[in-house]
């Protein structure tokens, strides 16, 4: 890419002369900068320009800096965990034209370590002050600033007082997960980003590479991808485990891989209790202090300080979930039963398992398998909502694999109908569970509660999908897009409730194509009902025009929220292409349980 950066030059730095990569010893490249690729996995892509490129990588600030070639709506995500420093978005346009240089858009991110990570050429999914995790999605590749070929231009600041505006602007070599260790000599390299862990032994014993063929026979064995909050693991004899700064285990369960399995889940909590959740799991720390007055430290009973003792309450809890989760009650608790380490805090999780999970779901540290479904009483209820949370996660890994292409109608026809697939099944296939499996009330009211957050969860991620393909089109019409796009995308933005605004935002947008033809107009008089029956804001109700949004009040009986000018109601009703309110009262008899 010719030139990416946003800001002028200040000072006048002077650029290495020589490739770190180029000159470094084996040992030498072990203390780079070790990083996931920007991508999820799955992600195929080809090195344009490695380090010190001779297109644009030779100058002072952009010398240990990447251009990967992706299609444009790629999604990015972050290599590590850290806080959004700066998203700027001039929104100046782009192309391969040196007039739209100062105009690329970037995200930077600051790193634990102090370092900075800069992604160029994007759309931003994030604002200053985010907390992210590594590997959460940050934004979609975009066609803007001075840019030939759809890519992501991606480097490694040393420290936000070493950014391209700065006198001292400095990039790091940095050593990246599925690619050989080199810069320049990459260039052309094609790649597809793994969707596997990336274990590597630190002094290549034979105990060590043993650790790792093991590690790597669980991974394929259990689907441990929710908990990977990080992929790059490395393995060292002696090493007491720990998560940071990269996650270590060691060879002492060569010989019982349940025990290494229960080890490594154990470390990956520790990342997500910690990082973006940090101030989440100071609030459930503060509520443990009250519930457990005095703490041991140290020795085989706690950790090493009474804080680590109490984040280890919560810790320790995820860690029984999880290896009940893959192995079985029986073998779950006897492996926390015969733990060597946390004694008194295994015995803590063991007689309180159930108050934990409650103080955990109150706090929202939850992440699949959810905590809401250990907190249920309900043994019918936790193994449904694991096949729905599956379920879910199975529909979306699908759908990844198709390579993104917004530019594609195919592609956002097909991208709109997944998002559908998966509203649908929420709403109306794993609603219908309770019903099909013969739940008692109290397992039909929890299980109802449960699925709450996954309302929320799904309605959430689709609002901001949706959003995104908005940016490219203003609205899928029937002539360019067809009728099922149409549907698709007025189904998604009717079960928006949680983003009001964008609700009214595109109902003006709707009024204008009902009048052209270019929207189904029994779909655009429900939205009007909806916005107006504000869901997300029950204060804010009022009367409806058409009678389309109301709520089951008792088996096989439906009723309307209020409307206006009831008299007139049908009438209304008949000019948008709807039937007689009584008849459309009458679909629910099948549908109200």
């Amino acid at each position: 890419m010719p030139f990416v950066f946003t800001l002028f030059i200040l000072g006048c730095a002077t650029a290495p002369t020589q490739n770190a990569y180029d000159s470094a010893t084996p040992e030498q490249i072990k203390s780079f900068k070790r990083e996931r690729l920007p991508f999820p996995a799955n992600i195929k892509l080809t090195v344009s320009q490695g380090a010190f490129g001779k297109k644009s990588h030779m100058e002072p600030g952009n010398e240990y800096s990447w251009d990967f070639d992706v299609p444009y709506g790629t999604s990015v995500v972050s290599v590590e965990n850290g806080t959004v420093l700066e998203v700027w978005e001039p929104n100046g346009g782009g192309g391969c034209d040196p007039k739209f240089k100062d105009v690329a858009h970037n995200i930077k991110i600051e790193h634990e370590d102090g370092s900075v990570a800069q992604y160029v050429h994007v759309s931003s999914k994030v604002k200053p002050g985010d907390q992210v995790r590594e590997g959460e999605e940050i934004g979609v590749t975009a066609m803007n600033g001075w840019i030939c070929s759809p890519q992501l231009h991606f480097g490694i600041y040393k420290s936000k007082n070493n950014l391209y505006n700065s006198p001292k602007r400095e990039t790091i070599p940095v050593v990246f997960d599925g690619l050989p260790n080199s810069g320049k000599a990459l260039e052309g390299t094609k790649a597809m980003v793994s969707g596997e862990l990336e274990i590597l032994p630190v002094n290549s014993s034979p105990e060590e590479h043993a650790t790792v063929k093991l590690m790597n026979e669980l991974a394929k064995k259990y689907d441990l991808s929710p908990y990977y909050f990080t992929k790059k693991i490395q393995v060292e004899k002696f090493a007491i485990p720990h998560d940071y700064p990269i996650l270590t285990l060691n060879t002492r369960h060569n010989s019982n891989p349940d025990m290494l399995l229960s080890t490594f889940l154990h470390e990956e909590i520790h990342r997500f209790l910690s990082g973006p959740n940090d101030q989440k799991t100071q609030k459930a720390i503060n509520d443990l202090r009250k519930r457990f007055n005095h703490v041991p430290v140290g020795g085989v009973e706690g950790g090493k300080d009474e804080e680590s003792t109490y984040l280890h309450l919560l810790v320790c809890w995820f860690e029984l979930q999880a290896d009940k989760n893959y192995l079985g009650n029986e073998k779950a608790y006897d492996i926390i039963k015969k733990a060597d380490h946390y004694a008194w805090i295994y015995k803590q999780v063991l007689a309180h398992e159930k108050e934990i999970a409650k103080l955990i779901r109150k706090h929202g540290l939850s992440f699949y398998p959810a905590v809401e479904v250990f907190a249920s009483n309900f043994s019918k209820v936790k193994t449904d909502m694991l096949a729905v949370d599956s379920k879910i996660s199975e529909m979306n890994h699908e759908f990844d694999k198709v390579p993104a292409n917004p530019k594609s109608k195919n592609w956002i026809k097909t991208k709109l109908k997944h998002m559908v697939k998966v509203d649908q099944f929420v709403r109306v296939e794993a609603m219908n569970i309770p019903f099909k499996n013969g739940y008692s009330d109290e397992e039909r009211n929890e299980f109802q509660y449960i699925m709450v957050s996954r309302f929320k969860k799904v309605d959430s991620a689709n609002t901001k999908d949706l959003k995104e393909l908005l940016k490219i089109y203003p609205w899928f019409t029937i002539s360019q897009f067809a009728k099922d796009s149409d549907k698709d995308a007025w189904l998604l933005v009717q079960h928006a409730d949680l983003d009001s605004e964008f609700q009214k935002d595109v109902l003006k947008v709707l009024a204008k194509l009902a009048s052209q033809h270019e929207t189904n107009l029994s779909n655009y008089a429900y939205l009007v009902d909806r916005v107006q029956s504000s869901f997300g804001d029950p204060a804010k109700r009022v009367p409806q025009t058409y009678g389309t949004q109301g709520s089951c009040v008792g088996v096989g009986k439906w009723e309307p929220l209020p409307v206006e000018d009831p008299i007139n109601l049908d009438k209304r009703r008949s000019k948008v292409g709807l039937p007689p309110e009584s008849e459309y009262i009458k679909v629910f008899k099948n549908i109200c349980h």
